[in-house]
Order: structure tokens, then C-alpha cells, then sequence
């Protein structure tokens, strides 16, 4: 009960007036005492409108869906809607530009399986509405204004993903663009930044990752550099401790470790047996 007044203190201090960007850009609170139709809606932007309490239903060709507190709903471009909003809903709209969804489609975002999804009811998220609100108020920049709606959608995509899961074709696509990152050894980003680059926690990331490659992501880069260090070992003439530094290592003596692990063979008695040419099997997997 707390926590619900202190969303609702925060939410209802803000300037609830409708917040317009050169007519392409639009967010803003809204609340109905009585109950409101909108029958056969109708819009060329696309939009989410979020239930920050009370409750309504949605109909499309396909059918009714309610929803209620940390739902949201998303208007697509050209389809025909109907909402219903129950007296007392309280909501949080953003209509943006329909290129928007059309970016959202070429990442097989899971945003946009259903029009109706529950995202939760966070104190996070709802501030994160808030600083939306206040940037398209203050902001005369469209690109501040484009980067605060992308935290908003990247918001509401991972709450998604939190509540429903992980569909089939957007864990590929994860997958993929993980190995991208995962495999530049110049990359900076800890697995904690590469999941959230993602738009997943990491348990979600790493669940998702091992369930579709066998390896946790740690496993996945920690085997990545040891073959790109049996790539240098063997066609370089570099030294054990230029590789390992070649390969971001801090020492040599955690690269032979780390080396040794996965091959079973440390660098030196790698270097020894490939030059005799016995090498038989190396195996380059961990569990």
C-alpha cells in the first residue's frame, strides 16, 4: 500500500498536460472518472499505452482481451482497435513515428506477438515513464527525445520477456548477436552489459544462451580466446606472452590456466606436440 502511494504521489505531481514533438511524438498521462469507448480506433503512429491502475479490454479482428495494472496495449499503424476503459483507469501513453515499429520488426522484438502483454508494476518502471514525460516536456531535442523512448520500449520488451519467456525465433536472434559480442576480444562489456545490450537480465540471458549452445556465456568467450590462442600458437610467430596479452589477458599465468583447461594441454606442451605433429584430438569445450 506504501509503495502504491508513493507511485501515485510521484505520478500525479507531474504536469499532465498532452506533450506534442512536431506532431510525431507524443506521451502523456491521462485518467477517465466515467467509462470511455473508443470504438474502431484508428492511427498511422505506433503507440503503447500503459495501465498504471484500473482496468479495461481490448478488441482487435482476433478477438477480447482484458487487461488491468501493468498491462499495456499497443496500437499498430492501419489496424482497426477498440478499447474500453472502466471508470478510475489511470494510463500513460507514447505514440511514436510507425518507423518505430518497423525497427522493432526487423529485431523480431517479442514486444510485438501480442497486442496486449503484462509487463508488472515497478517502481522502475514507472519512474522511467516519469523521465520520459518530463524529457519530452523540457527536451528540445528529438534525438534526447528518441533515446529516452528508446529506454522506455527497451524497458517494457525486457519486463515482457520476464513475464512470458522467450520465444523461439527472438532466441536465436540473441544467440547470434551474443556470439558477435562475445567473440571480439576488444569487447569491454562484462556478460552483465552484454545481456542488458540485449534487453535481458542476465539469468534470463545466460538461461537462454546455455539452453541453445550447451555453454554458459562465460564458457562460450573463455573457449573463443583459448582457440583464437591455438590459432596464434600455431600459425604466428609470437611468444606465449604476446598472445596472451594479444588476447586481453592481464598475465600469462592466467592465460596457461585458463589455457590449459580447455585443452588440457598447456601452451608450451601444446607448442611441443604440435611441432612434433602428434597432436591427436584437442578438445576445446568446457561444461
Amino acid at each position: 500500500m506504501i509503495f502504491d502511494q508513493k507511485i501515485n504521489r510521484m505520478i500525479f505531481d507531474e504536469n499532465k498536460k498532452i506533450s506534442l514533438m512536431n506532431n510525431s511524438i507524443r506521451c502523456g498521462y491521462i485518467k477517465n472518472d466515467d467509462i470511455v469507448y473508443e470504438d474502431n480506433f484508428i492511427t498511422s503512429q505506433y503507440a503503447i499505452v500503459y495501465i498504471i491502475s484500473g482496468e479495461g479490454l481490448y478488441r482487435d479482428d482476433s478477438g477480447e482481451i482484458s487487461f488491468s495494472k501493468g498491462y499495456l496495449f499497443q496500437r499498430f499503424p492501419e489496424k482497426i482497435h477498440s478499447v474500453t476503459y472502466f471508470p478510475g483507469t489511470f494510463r500513460f501513453y507514447i505514440a511514436v513515428p510507425s518507423d518505430i515499429m518497423n525497427i522493432l520488426k526487423l529485431s523480431n522484438s517479442p514486444i510485438l506477438n501480442k497486442p496486449v502483454q503484462n509487463v508488472g508494476s515497478t517502481y522502475t518502471l514507472y519512474e522511467e515513464v516519469g523521465n520520459l514525460f518530463n524529457l519530452c516536456n523540457s527536451s528540445e531535442s528529438i534525438y534526447e527525445i528518441l533515446v529516452g523512448v528508446q529506454a522506455l520500449i527497451s524497458m517494457f520488451i525486457k519486463s515482457s520477456i520476464d513475464h512470458y519467456g522467450v520465444d523461439g525465433s527472438y532466441k536465436q536472434l540473441i544467440i547470434k548477436k551474443a556470439m558477435v559480442i562475445l567473440k571480439d576480444m576488444d569487447c569491454k562489456m562484462d556478460l552483465n552489459e552484454v545481456a542488458l545490450s540485449l534487453g535481458l537480465n542476465y539469468n534470463t540471458f545466460r538461461r537462454v544462451f546455455k539452453e541453445l549452445t550447451g555453454l554458459s556465456p562465460g564458457h562460450y568467450r573463455l573457449n573463443k580466446r583459448v582457440e583464437n590462442g591455438v590459432f596464434l600458437l600455431i600459425n604466428s610467430n609470437m611468444s606465449i606472452t604476446e598472445i596472451a596479452y594479444k588476447l586481453k589477458y592481464s598475465d600469462i599465468y592466467t592465460f596457461s590456466s585458463q589455457f590449459k583447461k580447455v585443452t588440457g594441454l598447456s601452451p608450451t606442451s601444446f607448442t611441443k606436440r604440435f611441432n612434433k605433429g602428434n597432436m591427436g584430438s584437442v578438445p576445446t569445450n568446457v561444461d
